[in-house]
């Protein structure tokens, strides 16, 4: 009798702690969105799915239909065109203000930080990934009353939910970390182009959108 008591509480003890192990590797995966990419990252990223439509002359893409479009965060780029972002001597002083040796970015199908113009109704999902060799990165969606650049706290305490500024965030995902051990993170972010007007798709991570790292939604 005693023994059989015993058995059951070691395998209660056992169910527990498998329950706890099991809890925390799904959170872990939750908070690094998965873990490694499966999957041919550079086609991925180079591959201009049907419904969305480049030009290259005017750095924008136009998406008339519900699509999954891919995103690279960077932290290369030595300029940003569409932003009128340059490597000035005092845009270098910030760069080494905040230890980076290259201005951070989103890159869609080879542009930099592009316009993106969606036709109202239509339901887009970004899929970003997080290319940088050292830095953190993240993808949050805010409306026309949170306009970039920002100051670096104004922007995590909105991504945090922590200001009055929360209410203008139209969508948010995870801050990624860079590849760690060949493992490239990523997360999805939806946005839902129900209402005409402009929106802004930014990085959170203090300091990047003031550095240029945002583009412009256009719902027509």
């Amino acid at each position: 009798m005693k023994t059989s008591l015993l058995l059951l509480i070691i395998i209660a003890i056992l169910v527990i702690v498998i329950g706890i192990v099991s809890f925390v590797i799904s959170y872990k995966q939750n908070i690094y969105a998965g873990g490694a990419i499966n999957v041919n990252l550079s086609k991925v990223l180079n591959t201009v799915p049907k419904n969305v439509f480049i030009n290259y002359s005017n750095d924008s893409i136009y998406i008339n239909k519900s699509v999954t479009i891919y995103v690279g965060m960077v932290d290369n780029i030595t300029n940003d065109s569409i932003n009128h972002i340059y490597e000035t001597p005092q845009l270098k002083g910030l760069l080494q203000e905040f230890y980076m040796a290259g201005l951070p970015a989103f890159t869609i199908y080879g542009l930099v930080n592009p316009t993106i113009i969606i036709k109202k109704g239509v339901e887009v999902t970004f899929d970003a990934f997080d290319l940088s060799d050292y830095t953190y990165h993240g993808l949050m969606i805010v409306n026309n009353s949170l306009h970039p650049p920002y100051n670096a706290e104004s922007l995590i305490s909105a991504f945090n939910g922590v200001s009055n500024l929360s209410k203008d965030v139209i969508a948010t995902g995870l801050i990624l970390p860079p590849p760690i051990k060949g493992n490239v993170y990523e997360e999805s972010v939806n946005f839902y182009a129900n209402n005409t007007g402009t929106y802004w798709y930014v990085c959170p991570v203090p300091g990047h959108a003031e550095l240029g790292m945002y583009g412009k939604i256009i719902v027509i």
